[in-house]
């Protein structure tokens, strides 16, 4: 199930943060920049200007760059196979409201 996380503000959070949160917490995620440039311009509604500076700048697979101008640059993909269980879902979607969600609603 591949997603990008929002904050409590409603900003997107970077594929890398969210990823060495869950590493932290014994959680393995797949993560990862789109590095297809036609399908990263796609889903992530970059302009061809905007495609090009990025690669010129280096911000490539492979690197930590989880953002651009608050646009996510890649996803996240957690999988649940046949030896998945409730508590490994508990397990993740408590990292993801300790650190992202707002306690005051």
């Amino acid at each position: 199930m591949p997603f990008d996380g929002k904050d409590a503000q409603g900003c997107f959070v970077g594929f890398v943060e969210v990823g060495r949160l869950a590493v932290v917490a014994g959680i393995t995620l797949h993560m990862g920049r789109f590095c297809n440039l036609g399908a990263s311009q796609r889903w992530s509604h970059l302009d061809t200007k905007d495609t090009i500076m990025l690669s010129s700048i280096e911000y490539t697979c492979g690197n930590d760059h989880g953002l651009f101008n608050g646009i996510p640059l890649g996803s996240l993909r957690i999988s649940f196979g046949a030896m998945a269980n409730k508590v490994d879902i508990d397990m993740f979607c408590d990292v993801l409201v300790r650190y992202y969600c707002n306690r005051s609603l």
